[in-house]
């Protein structure tokens, strides 16, 4: 009987301390031959151009709940859906015709301009991005040699005044507004003379007018199952130091799993990366770590207001030359028509666009 109880002590105790090894210890370890890195547009495609090569080896690790990205976000307002995720594309644009998506050639030349009094000031309008133009066209010069390593990048602001630019009234600003910060998203005096310099080379915008039924990335998402999507795996660390890549997921140590692979693409957006909450083992190199920092966000908003009639024209966009000076930066500078023929006729509604700060 002694012998027995000797042996149920030992089960007992090995069971008791296999209960409190920390979980991490007792986690297996998840392999794949490619690990992607977020299941936004970027990790989707990735996924896409994999399954074409018949490559089904990978893992995608997405730290929210659904997929899609930006693309995915929504909004329902006064009947119709918005999706201003994804609103304006340009580049290669036959999968998503293939897809079935509308699609119409963006004119953001086609604007109309009033003042705080409601006049009607598009020819003089005109007449300022007339000048702005050439200003900006013989700034090419200048990217030129910042993309030949001939001179340091500088701003668009110093770049322009350079080359005879400076606003001086209200409807200069709002065509330099809409030219340069609606643009990119933020102020012109932060904004890369070459960044926007090779982003000028870039085809013509898209608006998508119709989403179709099927989605953007439809056909990945019938091919994902749980072997090759995992939702709600927060990345925390990529370990480089070994033979292999190691990527460690979870807020707390309770929740940290592991995934080891061959290779990973990493599609995190530049606002994940620049929070410094993913940790890179070894560093990433000092100068990428400078490129990381040194990039500029923009944030655009866009809010939608319906009206009880329409009585406004049928230009694109609306531009408002406001001399107010109780405001922060722009007083409502833009206004998207979205009553228009081939976009949602009848609904009423605009797009008020604000973007910048005042420094």
């Amino acid at each position: 009987m002694a012998g027995h109880s000797h042996i149920k002590m030992w089960i007992i105790s090995t069971l008791l301390l296999m209960s409190f090894v920390h979980p991490s210890l007792a986690n297996v370890k998840k392999e794949a031959k490619y690990l992607i890195l977020g299941a936004g547009a970027g990790g989707l495609h990735a996924a896409r151009l994999l399954l074409a090569q018949n490559i089904t080896d990978f893992i995608i690790l997405e730290g929210t709940n659904q997929i899609g990205g930006r693309s995915e976000r929504s909004v329902d307002f006064g009947g119709i859906t918005f999706n201003p995720g994804d609103m304006f594309v340009y580049g290669n644009i036959d999968y998503l015709q293939r897809l079935g998506f509308g699609l119409q050639k963006y004119d953001f030349a086609f604007w109309e301009v009033r003042n705080d009094q409601g006049e009607d000031i598009t020819p003089e309008a005109n007449t300022q991005d007339g000048i702005l133009y050439a200003a900006k066209e013989a700034t090419n010069d200048l990217a030129e040699g910042v993309v030949k390593h001939e001179r340091p990048d500088i701003d668009q602001k110093t770049a322009m005044a350079m080359k005879g630019w400076l606003a001086k009234s209200p409807l200069d600003e709002i065509v330099q507004w809409y030219y340069f910060d609606f643009d990119q998203g933020i102020q012109m005096k932060r904004e890369s003379l070459v960044g926007t310099y090779r982003q000028s080379l870039q085809p013509d915008y898209y608006l998508i007018t119709d989403y179709g039924d099927s989605g953007l990335f439809s056909d990945v998402e019938q091919q994902l199952d749980e072997d090759h999507l995992h939702l709600g795996e927060v990345v925390v660390k990529i370990d480089q130091s070994g033979d292999k890549v190691t990527v460690t997921t979870g807020n707390t140590p309770s929740e940290e799993e592991e995934y080891v692979a061959d290779y990973v693409l990493v599609t995190f957006s530049l606002g994940v990366l620049q929070q410094g909450e993913l940790t890179f083992i070894p560093p990433l190199p000092e100068w990428k770590t400078e490129q990381l920092c040194r990039y500029q966000r923009g944030t655009i908003e866009g809010v939608l207001l319906r009206f009880a009639s329409k009585f406004w024209s049928d230009a694109e966009w609306i531009l408002h030359a406001s001399d107010r000076q109780d405001v922060d930066y722009h007083h409502y500078p833009a206004f998207l028509n979205v009553d228009r023929e081939w976009m949602h006729p009848g609904s009423n509604i605009l797009v008020a666009i604000l973007t910048g700060k005042k420094p």
